[in-house]
This record gives structure tokens, C-alpha cells and sequence, in this order.
């Protein structure tokens, strides 16, 4: 964060719904800026927790530059076709069992990118993190088997 913050060539603007960290808090279906106004969006590990995913989906979608990108990440169970989603599971227990943590909403599945392009976004699916030594992961704290989910407007 402070490197970007501090980089001069870089309009870095940070959000989130509650952290004090955060430079702006907003939730992310309902964002308070205008039509293409981000060249670049990273939006890691947030839609697991977003009611209403699809929605800030199309947010993401609607706030992008024409020629932007976003890097949308989320846990994802690759062993499963079709992510679960079940408006019965609602106590924290549950959920932890179900969705890996009591805060999520929902466990991503092999279907993610299908969700990102009905929502109106190009998807490229981009495995390099495969292909890094395994003490670059360990040192900058990232996943191995993760993909990047690379999103561009679409049409």
C-alpha cells in the first residue's frame, strides 16, 4: 500500500467497506464514482464476502476504463464444477464448514470466470503463480495453485 501510495507516477486510491486502513469505505455493489473511472483495479479476496457478488461484478465492469483492467481473486475449491452458494447456510459454523471461513458468502468453484463473463467482463485465466519457484511464493505470501483472473470490459 505505501509503496503504490508513494509512487508519483501512480493515483492510487485504496477502499473498503470497514478497515481504517482503508482510503475511501464504500460497499463495493454501490461504488461512488463515476462511469470508467479506473484504469486498474485489484480486487483480491472481497466477492466471498459481498452479498450480492454479482452485482459487484457489474460495479467492477461499470467503473473500468474501456482500455482498464481488474485482477479479481477469490478462494476457490478447484475440486468443484459449480460454486456453492445456499441461502440456508447462515450461522457462522456452517459457513466455516461450508465456505472455509464464517464470513464467506459463497465458495467459489471451476465456474468463476463463467460468473465474471456473465456479468459483462472479458476473463483471461492466467496460471503464472504455477510457474514460480517455490521460495518466491513462501516470500511474498502467495497462493501456488492459485490462478489470476485477468478482466477487461467487455462489449
Amino acid at each position: 500500500m505505501e509503496r503504490l501510495r508513494s509512487a508519483p507516477q501512480i493515483d492510487y486510491l485504496s477502499a473498503d467497506l470497514a478497515s481504517p486502513l482503508a482510503m475511501e469505505h464504500f460497499d463495493l455493489t454501490d461504488v461512488p464514482h463515476p462511469d470508467d473511472s479506473f484504469d486498474a483495479i485489484v480486487c483480491s479476496h472481497v466477492l466471498e464476502h459481498v452479498p450480492d457478488d454479482r452485482a459487484a461484478m457489474r460495479e467492477l465492469r461499470r467503473i473500468l476504463r474501456p482500455d482498464g483492467w481488474a485482477i479479481v481473486q477469490v478462494p476457490i475449491d478447484y475440486e468443484r464444477a459449480e460454486t456453492l452458494e445456499d441461502p440456508a447456510i447462515r450461522s457462522p459454523a456452517e459457513r466455516e464448514r461450508a465456505y472455509w471461513q464464517a464470513d464467506h458468502m459463497r465458495l467459489y468453484a471451476n465456474d468463476f470466470p463463467d460468473r465474471l463473463r456473465e456479468e459483462g467482463l472479458d476473463v483471461t485465466v492466467d496460471g503464472y503463480l504455477r510457474t514460480l519457484p517455490a521460495e518466491e511464493i513462501e516470500r511474498f505470501g502467495l497462493i501456488s495453485l492459485e490462478d489470476i483472473y485477468v478482466c477487461r470490459k467487455g462489449d
